[in-house]
């Protein structure tokens, strides 16, 4: 099996997002509330480590995946760049920079470039019997 497990920012996962299937039909449908996207994007502006994503490359030129593990973090992800939620009211300011209630776009400059560049590690995998769609 070829693999591939390269750092990836946020904002090219986010630029590719139509070429990644989040609901291939061994995965479980969104679950996560609110408080889980909010606490998701407040780990990554705070620098924390998220675990890394696996996806299955289903074809190239270009590449596109099935996700087998993190939906529920990409679809997060996108929502929050989407303005779909902001983080809660009572979020402690990181580095002296008030966050509560913030959407992607109210973030200050220095937080949305670092939710920006964030690098994602989806571990992308080719299995040895599977067959690319055509180019």
């Amino acid at each position: 099996m070829q693999s591939s497990k390269k750092p990836m920012p946020l904002t090219t996962i986010n630029g590719i997002r139509k070429r990644i299937n989040t609901n291939p039909d061994f995965q479980r449908p969104p679950v996560w509330g609110t408080g889980q996207k909010q606490l998701l994007v407040d780990t990554i502006l705070r620098n924390y480590d998220v675990p890394k994503l696996y996806w299955r490359r289903t074809g190239t030129k270009p590449d596109t995946y099935d996700v087998v593990d993190g939906q529920q973090r990409l679809r997060a992800v996108w929502k929050f760049f989407d303005e779909r939620f902001k983080l809660p009211k009572n979020s402690e300011p990181i580095e002296g920079d008030a966050i509560a209630e913030c959407s992607y776009s109210d973030l200050p400059d220095e937080l949305r470039s670092r939710f920006d560049v964030y690098p994602l590690t989806p571990k992308r995998t080719l299995g040895e019997n599977q067959t690319l769609l055509p180019a």
